[in-house]
């Protein structure tokens, strides 16, 4: 009769937290980069899951030509993402897309110079929210927001401080 028990026991275990591998998974990713020429991407999705990304570039001294990109998506998930970059000839691009609920957060600061933001968040029933905050020198600061789909509610925040400034925003 033990023995039935725990059978019974570790079956009834196994049958309930199996749904949990399938879906809702916390998906979490955290990069630390120093020095030049480095390079970053991350990719996550999936259905009803939580994804977090974070890349930190040229922090601790400032880098040269960095790039950072993320990757996010999924049907009734949380996309959070955060970049921040110091130093020279920097590019971070994010894409979040999703459906049906999909919450999509991101976040992106540049210290330095010639740096240039893409964020493109899009999907069908989404809340998309971007801040973009450049503090630079140089030539060239460009950011570029793409915020859109069918039944979204879109939030953007653009600061920028220096020279060499152009910033877009489009919402659909």
């Amino acid at each position: 009769m033990k023995n039935y028990s725990i059978l019974a026991a570790s079956i009834l275990a196994l049958s309930v937290a199996t749904p949990a591998f399938a879906d809702d998974n916390v998906n979490s990713s955290h990069v630390d980069q120093i020095g030049t020429d480095i390079s970053a991407t991350v990719a996550q999705g999936g259905a009803g899951n939580t994804s977090s990304s974070t890349i930190e570039q040229g922090l601790i001294t400032a880098g040269t030509n960095l790039d950072a990109t993320v990757l996010q998506g999924g049907i009734d998930t949380i996309n959070d993402s955060f970049v921040i970059q110091d130093g020279t000839n920097q590019n971070a691009e994010l894409d979040q897309h999703g459906a049906d609920g999909t919450s999509n957060v991101s976040s992106i600061t540049q210290d330095g110079a010639d740096n240039t933001v893409i964020v493109n968040q899009n999907g069908t029933g989404n809340t998309s929210d971007s801040t973009t905050i450049q503090h630079g020198s140089g030539a060239l600061n460009t950011i570029t927001v793409d915020q859109g789909g069918m039944g979204s509610a879109n939030t953007s925040l653009v600061t920028q401080t220096g020279g060499g400034l152009t910033a877009t925003v489009t919402q659909n």
